[in-house]
């Protein structure tokens, strides 16, 4: 017995339903990627103010990306159990955590904790756009929708760099980061207005693999990214001390 397919109707193709859903989507996406795409910009700021070495706030972007890449798994099973929106709405919360820990950070490992906090609320938010999108348009306006929202990561990527390039010149790197902190706020509170997604108790997470899946990316990273300092076969104590990561003020 063949298995017919479903084929949308006209009505539903053409279906037209509120943008405030996108427009709360769009917010979260391009929060995340103006984080790290003002990043690189402060980087001498961060630089001076800690007395650190390029390539330390270079190994904070590094660990960033890598929370992302090493539990972006997690954090779509995380959405399919507890419901996208309570997702969205948590994790745009830990981000306001971390945005704030940027903004009094008194050390270069506070940036870094922080960093990877946002990381991780990244790698658990990106997933569920998809599926908020899924889930809350039809027909060409879902197809409308992933386009705005690969606008939106461009767009937040753009005025990342020119941002932070103009806030670190006129005042501070910490201002860039203390803008987010309202905006995410707004991220947190307008969040309940999305629509609830059905939750799926039944997906089950395999902690031993994330763990394992998550070691191995981390450290194959960040073994390549510090190869040039820490050696090929052998560490060089000289090169992979706290004091090459963190020089006090004199």
């Amino acid at each position: 017995m063949k298995q017919e397919l479903a084929v949308p109707t006209v009505a539903e193709i053409n279906q037209r339903d509120s943008w405030l859903a996108m427009a709360i989507m769009g917010l979260g996406q391009a929060l995340m990627t103006f984080n790290i795409s003002a990043l690189p910009v402060s980087m001498s700021g961060i630089v001076t103010s800690f007395s650190v070495a390029p390539t330390t706030v270079g190994t904070v972007m590094v660990v960033h990306s890598l929370s992302i890449a090493a539990l972006v798994m997690l954090g779509a099973k995380l959405g399919q159990i507890f419901g996208s929106r309570n997702v969205f709405q948590a994790m745009s919360a830990v981000f306001v955590v971390a945005v704030m820990m940027l903004r009094i950070a008194p050390n270069i490992f506070v940036v870094l904790a922080a960093q990877t906090i946002a990381g991780l609320a990244a790698s658990v938010v990106v997933p569920s756009l998809v599926v908020r999108i899924a889930n809350s348009y039809k027909g060409k306006q879902q197809v409308q929708a992933l386009g705005l929202l690969g606008g939106i990561q461009a767009l937040a990527g753009m005025l990342g760099f020119f941002v932070a390039g103009s806030l670190e010149t006129l005042a501070s790197w910490r201002v860039t980061f203390a803008i987010l902190v309202p905006l995410s706020l707004a991220a947190v509170f307008l969040g309940r207005h999305l629509a609830p997604v059905d939750k799926l108790p039944e997906v089950k997470i395999d902690l031993l693999g994330v763990v394992l899946a998550a070691s191995a990316i981390v450290l194959i990273s960040l073994g390549f990214n510090n190869l040039h300092r820490w050696g090929v076969l052998l560490a060089k104590p000289t090169h992979c001390s706290i004091s090459a990561v963190y020089r006090p003020r004199p």
